[in-house]
């Protein structure tokens, strides 16, 4: 059995921190919805609507930041 098939469209991710390269940051935002729908299921996602606009915030940390900016933008999926 396959897993839902979920479609994410981002116009634009804007940050202020130069050298975020675009298919880790791809790379990155699918492993973290991945992750959070095999974890939380499908409606941790929130529901299914057109978002114009989402604010996030990238924690700081060790990990790359890439995974730091996929984390935040899944967060403002769920919010």
């Amino acid at each position: 059995m396959t897993g839902p098939r979920i479609t994410l469209r981002i116009d634009r991710i804007v940050s202020d921190t130069p050298g975020l390269e675009r298919a880790a940051l791809a790379a990155a935002i699918r492993d973290e919805v991945g992750t959070v729908v095999a974890r939380d299921g499908t409606g941790s996602l929130g529901t299914s609507r057109n978002m114009a606009f989402g604010k996030g915030v990238v924690q700081g940390g060790k990990a790359p930041l890439a995974q730091r900016v996929g984390r935040a933008t899944v967060k403002v999926l769920g919010s």
